[in-house]
Formats: C-alpha cells, sequence, structure tokens
C-alpha cells in the first residue's frame, strides 16, 4: 500500500481499510492500551506489591508470636494472678514502718537461739527503692559450723524479711570456732504518695 492510498482512508469507516492497515491499527491501539495502563495503574501497584513481599516473613513472625502468645494466654493470665497473690503476700509481709529495736532483738533472739556470740553489729542509714526501703545491718557472729547454720535457718524463717549478703567465714581459735561477717537486710514498705 501506498502512501497516497493511506492518506485516503476513511476514519470514520474503519471496516472497509484493507486487512493489513486494520491488523496494525489494531496493534497500535493495543500497545497504546496497555502502555497507558502500565503508566497509570500497574507500576505503582508493582512497587506496592514488591514493598509488601518484602514485608511479609516480619508480618509472618509477628502472627507466629501473636499465635503463641494467644494460646498461652490462660497460662499468662493464671501466672499473673499467682504473681499478684504473692506480691501480696510478700508486702503484708512487709511492716508499713522499719520498727528497728525490734528488728535488733529478732536478729540477737536467733543468735542467741542458736548459741552464737555476736563480736559487732552496726546499722547503717536506710536507703529507698521504689515502693519499700531497706535498712542493712553489719554484723559479725562467733560459734560452731552448726550454730551458724541453726542461726542462718532462723534469720529464713522470721516472720518479717531478712535477707542475708556479702557473708564471710573464717575459721577462729584454732579452728574449733568460726567467726562469720555478712550484712542483714531488712526491709519495709513504703506507703503511695498521693
Amino acid at each position: 500500500m501506498k502512501l497516497d492510498e493511506l492518506r485516503d482512508l476513511d476514519p470514520n469507516n474503519p471496516g472497509a481499510w484493507p486487512g493489513g492497515v486494520r491488523a496494525a491499527a489494531i496493534a497500535l491501539v493495543f500497545v497504546l492500551a496497555v502502555a497507558g495502563g502500565w503508566h497509570f495503574g500497574w507500576s505503582g501497584k508493582m512497587a506496592e506489591l514488591e514493598r509488601a513481599e518484602a514485608r511479609e516473613p516480619e508480618l509472618l513472625s509477628q502472627l507466629e508470636l501473636k499465635k503463641h502468645r494467644a494460646a498461652n494466654l490462660d497460662a499468662y493470665r493464671q501466672q499473673k494472678e499467682q504473681i499478684e497473690t504473692e506480691l501480696v503476700e510478700m508486702l503484708g509481709r512487709l511492716p508499713s514502718d522499719v520498727a528497728q529495736p525490734s528488728l535488733v532483738e529478732d536478729i540477737s533472739l536467733q543468735a542467741s537461739e542458736a548459741g552464737l556470740e555476736i563480736s559487732s553489729y552496726n546499722t547503717r542509714s536506710p536507703s529507698e527503692r521504689e515502693f519499700y526501703a531497706e535498712l542493712p545491718v553489719d554484723m559479725r557472729v562467733i560459734g560452731t559450723y552448726q550454730q551458724i547454720g541453726e542461726f542462718v535457718s532462723g534469720v529464713a524463717n522470721m516472720d518479717r524479711i531478712v535477707t542475708l549478703h556479702n557473708l564471710t567465714i573464717e575459721p577462729r581459735d584454732g579452728g574449733s570456732q568460726l567467726a562469720m561477717n555478712m550484712t542483714a537486710r531488712t526491709y519495709w514498705y513504703l506507703e503511695p504518695e498521693d
């Protein structure tokens, strides 16, 4: 087909065009439609799809974690209730004031019941924490291994919470007696400030 024949084609009647021209026109319309669709819609969606595929492993990991948590939710709730009960019990064992004289008496009683001699006793300044305060007491006791064990057991079984720290034990008097240096700490509950 010649160029003059192309000029004579009626754009309002494409059915009268020769077959090759019609096929070329259809191919051109198809290419323009695909290029327009790609430019205006598909390219943005492809980038969005790539971003979503990149996040897929992270989201699957989060999903697995949440499924695990959901499966154990009842156990977590039960554990939380148990911890809250224990906290209330422990707070009940914490007096609302230091009651220092009674602490000295209680520890001295434990030492004397175990048969120990208290060779030194030094109460340090109390320190406050978030909801409790603690009072450290440096002590040195002298006695046999059995007596020291009974003393430590007696302190552990006291009504108030008393913990023993920085324990050092050394022989004394040719090994028949032991001297134990330690810091006993007692705690008390600080009432929340309104």
